[in-house]
């Protein structure tokens, strides 16, 4: 994120209540927004009304995004932030781990429990520089808390990215360069991996050292 302060002012009571809130019309700012999903581009708004919604799919309370299914997507939740809110990152967590990524603007409530137990060591977190004014039918809040993106990201298929390894063009580039120990154990380490992710391939093994692959030199 970048250090811009998202900030405004309107009602204070209005935003305490947001605080406490179960409703979905709190409105994060289009600025915002914006340059999240430069990053991410979102596909999926699971917790909006249609006033609100920031992406072409959207959920809203009569859909129950709590029980949809978001895989595949790339959503961005700004969740009500009440009761409900721990129940909204379970679902973001859950729903990462089965392919989604999620993107979620929350209050960085560092001392609650859902943040210790689905936040710490389980995200990306970035903090924002200044804090959120959001929006109520249009007009900005004063903002009163700090506030966190927090990023669950699905998991990654390490074995797929391994075996897409484009050893041989490596080898091009690491013929042109001095035979030092450092490149020659780099390539063996990039031939063993790909050796790891063919052991269920039909294909012939993958070479297992530096001086058996296409240009390898003797050592």
């Amino acid at each position: 994120m970048s250090a811009r302060e998202y900030v405004g002012a309107g009602s204070n009571t209005a935003v305490r209540g947001m605080m406490a809130s179960t409703v979905h019309t709190w409105e994060t700012p289009p600025e915002l927004f914006a340059e999240l999903d430069a990053e991410f581009h979102f596909t999926l708004d699971p917790c909006c009304v249609a006033a609100t919604a920031k992406c072409a799919r959207f959920f809203t309370p009569a859909d129950d995004g709590l029980s949809q299914s978001w895989a595949g997507e790339r959503v961005f939740m700004n969740p009500p932030y009440g009761r409900e809110l721990a129940t909204w990152m379970k679902k973001a967590q859950r729903e990462a781990r089965n392919g989604a990524l999620v993107v979620c603007l929350v209050p960085a409530r560092t001392g609650t429990a859902w943040w210790h137990d689905l936040v710490l060591g389980n995200a990306e977190v970035r903090y924002l520089r200044g804090r959120v004014a959001f929006l109520l039918d249009g007009k900005r809040g004063d903002p009163t808390f700090d506030s966190a993106v927090v990023i669950y990201r699905p998991p990654v298929a390490i074995l797929d990215v391994i075996a897409q390894l484009d050893i041989e063009r490596f080898m091009i580039e690491y013929n042109r360069l001095p035979a030092t120990p450092r490149y020659l154990a780099v390539v063996d380490a990039i031939a063993a991996l790909r050796a790891l992710a063919c052991l269920d391939c039909e294909s012939a093994p993958v070479p297992a050292s530096a001086s058996s692959l296409p240009g390898g030199r003797a050592r």
